[in-house]
């Protein structure tokens, strides 16, 4: 059985997830767990199916993409408010926004493991 401690410890670290985390980030991560755990995925796979997220997470609207706006709250403007994320809410962050992060679109740049011709 689970202590106080550890149920408390617990519950905050799911409200400070829920409410100071892009929704978006949530979701994608949730999913690539899910993938992970119940798609039998070789090494490789998983270390290109990261790889694709954090490319999309960098690429998505630059400055007004969640990553930017958590950078930029966190690491430069040092602010003690929440971070406007967008979408808000995890309700408003669709099946498609977060399947489009573990699309195969970045054909040039698409990572593949050491010693399969590639570049990394």
């Amino acid at each position: 059985s689970k202590s106080k401690n550890e149920l408390l410890f617990c519950q905050t670290t799911l409200q400070t997830l829920l409410h100071q985390s892009s929704p978006t980030s949530l979701k994608v991560t949730f999913e690539g767990l899910q993938k992970s755990k119940y798609e039998s995925k070789s090494i490789e796979e998983e270390l290109q199916m990261e790889y694709r997220i954090s490319q999309h997470f960098m690429k998505n609207n630059q400055e007004s993409s969640d990553f930017y706006r958590g950078i930029r709250s966190v690491l430069i403007e040092k602010k003690s408010q929440p971070v406007q994320w967008l979408p808000s809410k995890l309700e408003d962050v669709t099946d498609d926004m977060v399947q489009s992060y573990f699309s195969t679109s970045l054909g040039e740049y698409e990572w593949k493991a050491p010693g399969n011709n590639s570049k990394l």
